[in-house]
């Protein structure tokens, strides 16, 4: 069988990912006005737009996730003294790149010439070099249909049932690679569900104003559901547009697509869930619409741009968690309070320069491009403290102002809440200090026990503030 040449497909197959979506999405990290180019590139053909792709994308060819239990397999046929062939349709540049890191392969056929070397065009290829059935061929796309039929054997990786079932009709299966790795189980995670709890933001503007109603709380729910699901659909683009930034981190490379748990095209994803938010939101006043569109918007701005200008990446961050409290009262229909604003807005801003902080006190491991450094960490503490202490002010001065008279008959024992918020997120700079706390201070808050008892033993101090324990 030595004299019998194994041919490998590389996308989805001897890597986890998808080069073609891995260049785009390189490119329009680093200079999103190209994304108005690569229509122009397309109709030209796919073997002209991966050509321009793979020189004008900076991609790391070296970060890509391998397939584990295939890569071995191909180091025993090598060992045995089998010819390793790599063919796949991406860019020949970048087919080489990877043959060079993985240093097994005797020959490289790819994209190259205006030849997309997919489906009949690469069995004619491997046909012509080869012979009918003079060759193996490892692949995992129903693209691969026309090479198996060509092939002697087969070898599928990740293959699904029903295009397994069609290949061993065509030709005999030598191996079958499945990782089992639960892509619905993989989708869920990638939506982060555990992130939703921010939306409870929303609530805020009912429960400060006491509009504890069915039908207002009905609003706020459908506010959050719309919030939940749009934020979703960002954290899908955001993560492949991060492909490269998270596989560079310690905690982030196990995103699923940046494990290549996940393929890339699940990133489409993000279009049903935008357009669930967008269908709930058209329920609720057009207000709302227009606060969860400015949220949208934003929070690509962040993703592609703002996150690495320094002061104005934290201010952007304290302006998403902002437009939650906004969107509370453009659901609900409750008056905006330039009291609950300001106190938001410091307090998001102290979260959002903690979770800075958190990443550049001296963590050898704190993400590229931010703008920031371990030298600034101090800074960062500093401007967040005093973000507290703005926010506990603003509270103070808002209990003695008219605004409570309506709303409380002991406001007095609002300066309870006030001692609450001081003392927990004081403890949480605490933490952070001393190395306790994740990067997610909000995260944070809503996993840790101690931060639950402050939020219960506030509404305790709100309810007998308001008269509702007489």
């Amino acid at each position: 069988m030595a004299d019998i040449p194994l041919c490998v497909d590389l996308d989805g197959t001897l890597v986890r990912s998808d080069l073609l979506i891995e260049s785009a999405a390189a490119l329009v990290k680093t200079q999103p006005w190209r994304l108005l180019v690569l229509p122009f590139w397309s109709v030209r053909g796919l073997a002209f737009l991966k050509r321009r792709l793979a020189d004008s994308a900076s991609l790391d060819v070296d970060a890509l996730p391998l397939h584990g239990p295939l890569l071995e397999r191909l180091r025993e046929a090598k060992a045995a003294g089998r010819r390793l062939v790599l063919a796949t349709a991406a860019d020949e540049s970048l087919a080489r790149r990877v043959a060079g890191r993985v240093g097994l392969f005797d020959e490289v056929l790819a994209s190259a010439d205006g030849v997309n070397l997919i489906g009949e065009a690469k069995a004619r290829v491997l046909v012509e070099r080869f012979g009918w059935g003079g060759f193996d061929y490892a692949g995992d796309h129903a693209n691969d249909l026309p090479v198996w039929r060509a092939a002697r054997k087969a070898i599928l990786v990740d293959a699904p049932e029903r295009l397994a079932e069609e290949v061993a009709a065509l030709v005999p299966v030598e191996r079958v690679f499945s990782s089992d790795l639960g892509r619905l189980r993989e989708a869920w995670r990638a939506v982060r569900p555990h992130q939703w709890g921010k939306n409870l933001i929303v609530f805020v503007p009912v429960v400060a104003s006491h509009r504890l109603e069915l039908p207002v709380l009905g609003q706020a729910l459908s506010a959050a559901a719309a919030f939940s699901l749009c934020a979703s659909s960002v954290y899908l683009l955001n993560d492949l547009l991060d492909l490269q930034a998270d596989r560079a981190s310690p905690v982030k490379k196990a995103r699923p697509f940046a494990a290549g748990s996940l393929p890339l095209s699940w990133a489409l994803l993000a279009l049903p869930l935008l357009a669930a938010a967008a269908g709930i939101a058209s329920l609720l006043p057009a207000e709302f619409g227009w606060v969860l569109a400015g949220y949208y918007v934003l929070t690509l701005l962040y993703s592609l741009k703002l996150r690495s200008v320094v002061v104005l990446d934290v201010l952007c961050l304290a302006g998403l968690y902002t437009a939650r409290l906004f969107a509370g009262h453009a659901a609900t229909g409750i008056p905006y309070s330039p009291w609950l604003s300001g106190f938001s807005l410091f307090l998001f801003l102290s979260l959002a320069l903690m979770k800075r902080y958190v990443e550049f006190s001296g963590s050898a491991a704190a993400p590229a491009g931010r703008g920031y450094g371990a030298a600034d960490a101090l800074l960062l503490r500093n401007a967040g403290l005093a973000g507290t202490l703005a926010a506990v002010l603003i509270f103070a001065f808002y209990i003695r102002s008219q605004a409570v008279a309506p709303l409380y008959t002991r406001p007095g024992l609002l300066w309870l809440v006030g001692l609450l918020i001081l003392f927990a997120l004081g403890r949480m700079w605490l933490l952070a200090r001393r190395g306790g706390l994740d990067d997610d201070p909000v995260r944070f808050v809503l996993r840790d026990k101690t931060s639950w008892l402050c939020a219960a033993l506030t509404a305790a101090v709100l309810a007998a503030a308001s008269g509702w324990t007489s």
